[in-house]
């Protein structure tokens, strides 16, 4: 869902994901995805509305 509806802070979201999975050597997961997408999300409409 997130993907879709919001798709480039879907990618700046895997992106984070990967860094910290490399970083850390662990795994993270499709819900921990769509949380950090949906949050990085919420900074985008904040910002544009500043």
């Amino acid at each position: 869902m997130s993907r879709k509806k919001y798709p480039q802070s879907f990618i700046y979201a895997q992106k984070i994901i990967a860094f910290i999975e490399d970083k850390y050597n662990c795994q993270l997961s499709g819900d921990e995805l769509m949380y950090l997408t949906l949050h990085i999300e919420k900074m985008v409409q904040q910002t544009a509305k500043s």
